[in-house]
């Protein structure tokens, strides 16, 4: 994870919520509204470090329909996913399905 605190096109916003939601264990249920519990951000705030996260490629939202409901996964890189190699096993990622958070190993 010490690939983040090198980034310089990055806020310190953006590096913190990164860095929390890799933190966060896997069985916590995700939403802007649970961060805010935890920290003196607003929805705003927390969007605009979402958004700069998703701009560096750091962050992939995608829009997904379960059971008739529109849900968003969310899948956190510790390096950015364009320039990751196929087969490098070193980058761990974790992503949000249904507001619940998994971590996984790239393969």
């Amino acid at each position: 994870m010490n690939y983040i605190f090198k980034e310089k096109r990055l806020s310190l916003k953006a590096k913190g919520m990164l860095c929390y939601a890799i933190s966060l264990p896997d069985n916590w249920k995700f939403s802007k509204r649970g961060i805010m519990t935890s920290c003196t951000d607003k929805e705003s705030s927390i969007e605009t470090a979402l958004r700069e996260l998703e701009e560096h490629f750091y962050l992939k939202r995608e829009r997904i329909r379960d059971k008739g409901k529109f849900n968003t996964l969310y899948t956190f890189y510790e390096v950015p996913y364009n320039l990751q190699t196929n087969g490098e096993k070193t980058t761990r990622r974790k992503t949000i399905r249904k507001k619940t958070i998994r971590l996984k190993h790239l393969q």
